[in-house]
């Protein structure tokens, strides 16, 4: 059943999320924040340099932007699943996740594309790695639930990227990379 829910995260969500229901979300990273978020952003069409006053804020902006662009092109991947395969269970959870991967892949290159303040360019690129971490497993998490046989090696993985991917986020203002654990 955990790894059914952690599988319906990584699903509805950005896969940096990992974690489960047991875990609490680090203050700040609700994903009616993600929301706010967006609307607030103004795009990111002002050229601002990484380390003005304004870059971190920007920076965070598109990364936000993006983030929930992703969630809700992915709500749109599992909604049209739902109705394709009048299913609510693990192989529904399965087909949603193969569905997403490519999803998930363009995320990236545009979270890669989105240039960081100077101070934290390469947190940023590890933060983006442990997310490229989880996308490259979410074709074992599908497996795993077709096949309805636990995986504990793969939950301790999202786990772990989970772990690593969190703080960044909400140290940063992430929210919208960064959902609800529940």
């Amino acid at each position: 059943m955990r790894l059914l829910l952690l599988a319906l995260a990584c699903a509805v969500c950005l896969v940096a999320c990992g974690g489960d229901d047991e875990d609490p979300a680090p203050a700040g990273s609700g994903s009616g924040a993600a929301e706010e978020s967006s609307a607030d952003s103004g795009g990111g069409s002002e050229d601002s340099s990484a380390d003005s006053g304004g870059g971190s804020e920007d920076w965070a902006a598109q990364v936000n932007e993006i983030c929930a662009r992703n969630e809700t092109e992915t709500q749109k991947i599992a909604t049209k699943a739902q109705e394709e395969l009048e299913a609510n269970d693990a192989r529904l959870s399965a087909e949603i996740i193969e569905r997403t991967v490519p999803l998930q892949k363009d995320l990236l290159g545009e979270l890669g594309d989105v240039q960081p303040p100077e101070d934290v360019g390469e947190d940023y690129d590890a933060f983006l790695a442990r997310i490229d971490d989880g996308v490259d497993l979410l074709p074992r998490l599908a497996e795993s639930l077709r096949s309805g046989e636990e995986d504990p090696e793969l939950a301790a993985k999202f786990e772990e990227i989970a772990q690593d991917t969190r703080p960044f986020a909400a140290e940063h203002g992430l929210d919208a990379c960064v959902p609800d654990a529940g």
